[in-house]
């Protein structure tokens, strides 16, 4: 299975604005929230990511990992997209690296 995997990484969460909470599925990082940065390092690997909406208006919206990358330890990574119409989700760091999560069969 696909992954993205952090190590030691500062995640800014600059979603599309309908999204409340992200949740990548690992430690320190399942209800990241929106507009915001994570308050201490965190590392994991992770699948797939679940957006949830405000009002939980539509239902939370799940994606799965379609580019893998292993973040560099210490890396800043600003997650971007994940709005209900948004098929995809974003994960890239000042040096260039990025991941993508993605609806399958979008």
């Amino acid at each position: 299975m696909a992954s993205i995997t952090f190590k030691n990484s500062w995640i800014i969460l600059k979603a599309n604005a309908s999204v409340v909470t992200m949740d990548l599925g690992f430690t320190n990082a399942t209800e990241l929230k929106n507009d915001e940065t994570v308050t201490s390092a965190v590392s994991g690997s992770s699948t797939k990511a679940v957006a949830t909406f405000k009002n939980n208006n539509p239902p939370p919206k799940t994606y799965s990992v379609t580019q893998e990358v292993t973040f560099p330890d210490g890396a800043h990574v600003t997650i971007t997209g994940g709005g209900p119409n948004d098929n995809i989700i974003e994960g890239t760091d000042t040096r260039g690296n990025r991941a993508v999560w993605a609806v399958l069969g979008k």
